[in-house]
């Protein structure tokens, strides 16, 4: 017999259900529609109510994540809590052999920061910062006007993520040195959307 078996579908625990987490809930739905995903369990201290959990199965529900990851064994555990507890349960979860994905702002400060860094060194699994810019419907439009030679061309852009930490802080899109318009100033980003190491 010949082919290839079908992946299966990544097992998430989400923490944080309520308020933006509703987002996640409607992703992760999306997600296991198309058989990339299932969510496993849900991390909140006040219980999910199960009309917001239709179509995602029947979900372990519980206020402690180190038991409900132990429990129901996640590849993925998105952080979307309140700032302050972004970094304990990143570390928590990567700890317990979870990759996770984490809202932004990663952390409240640059010590827990680190924290979040060293724990996906020393655990080895991978720690993302949740930036949706890249499902905007401002795309599309960005993309019109560059091929229309409206605001400029492309003269550099970040595909991923940056395997060093060395590269010095640069804007994603820079404006061609030939384009008579001037940008608006823009900071650099602090955090590389595919990775948690600082630029």
């Amino acid at each position: 017999m010949t082919g290839s078996a079908s992946p299966r579908p990544v097992r998430i625990v989400l923490a944080g259900a309520h308020g933006h987490g509703g987002w996640h809930l409607r992703n992760i739905r999306r997600l296991a529609q198309d058989g990339g995903a299932t969510l496993v369990g849900v991390c909140d201290l006040v219980p999910v109510h199960p009309e917001a959990l239709s179509g995602l199965g029947r979900p372990a529900q519980g206020r402690d994540l180190a038991r409900l990851i132990e429990d129901v064994r996640p590849d993925v555990t998105i952080v979307c809590t309140p700032i302050q507890t972004h970094a304990d349960l990143a570390v928590l979860a990567m700890e317990a052999g979870s990759h996770v994905l984490v809202e932004k702002p990663p952390a409240p400060g640059r010590s827990e920061f680190e924290r979040m860094l060293s724990g996906a060194e020393r655990t080895g699994r991978a720690c993302q910062v949740g930036f949706q810019d890249l499902g905007s419907a401002a795309l599309p439009v960005i993309a019109r006007a560059i091929d229309a030679d409206a605001i400029g061309r492309v003269a550099r852009h970040s595909p991923g993520p940056r395997p060093s930490t060395s590269i010095p802080r640069r804007p994603h899109l820079a404006r061609s040195a030939s384009s008579s318009r001037t940008p608006p100033h823009k900071t650099p980003p602090k955090w590389n959307i595919g990775s948690i190491k600082p630029l």
